[in-house]
């Protein structure tokens, strides 16, 4: 820790991280641009959504949507949106098999609906609706190739630019870009979250995954401007 960065080593046990050994600083990452309030990219999609959408997959699907590729961002919404803010997740298929198969996820996933959600497809856009006729989430293919899915609000055109043309990073490992402090502003932040950080303008974080089950490397920085 030197300032406002940080660096080192991790290696996972029994669910939590510890610290290995002092390392050397390596060299500033090549951070992610973008004016949403939180944005993470990352290699898969499976350590963050795997238990919520294995479900409703099988298969060549399942290997294929889990392993993308994708990009998150926090929305904030407008005022007539019930909800605070959205998550927007852009994520890029490796193959074919999640496009190919993706009126049969829609299916499955109709069939395993709570009697006062109801899925609605329209332009070629799915939404997913409470009985008060909210938008829980929706999803669609981008004309780039990549499927946006969307929870707290519609992906109907047109689209926050960032999402419209999502710049999806293959480098392994996951990057955090945030403001905590707009988040703070909005209650989004968890009470236990370190003050220091809650304040700050921007926080910054990568993890890279070992090599050969060795230890991950992480680095990252924060900025306080008063």
């Amino acid at each position: 820790l030197e300032g406002g960065r940080w660096w080192g080593q991790t290696r996972g046990g029994d669910a939590v991280l510890r610290s290995t050994k002092l390392v050397e600083q390596g060299a500033e990452p090549t951070w992610p641009q973008s004016p949403a309030p939180l944005l993470l990219q990352g290699d898969a999609l499976a350590p963050l959504l795997a238990p919520l959408l294995a479900p409703l997959l099988d298969g060549a699907a399942e290997k294929s949507l889990l392993q993308s590729p994708f990009q998150l961002q926090l929305q904030f919404n407008p005022a007539k949106n019930p909800y605070q803010a959205s998550i927007w997740i852009a994520l890029r298929p490796k193959n074919n098999a999640v496009r190919a198969n993706y009126q049969q996820l829609l299916s499955r996933l109709e069939n395993n609906l709570p009697t006062e959600m109801r899925l609605e497809n329209k332009n070629n856009v799915s939404l997913l609706l409470n009985s008060k006729g909210w938008v829980q989430a929706g999803w669609r293919w981008l004309a780039t190739g990549e499927l946006l899915v969307v929870l707290g609000a519609a992906p109907t055109d047109p689209l926050p630019k960032a999402m419209a043309k999502p710049r999806i990073s293959q480098t392994a490992g996951l990057k955090l870009v945030a403001v905590p402090r707009l988040l703070d502003q909005r209650g989004l932040l968890p009470e236990q979250f370190p003050v220091v950080l809650k304040r700050s303008t921007l926080l910054r974080g990568q993890w890279r995954p070992g090599v050969a089950g060795g230890a991950a490397q992480v680095t990252g920085d924060s900025l306080l401007l008063d």
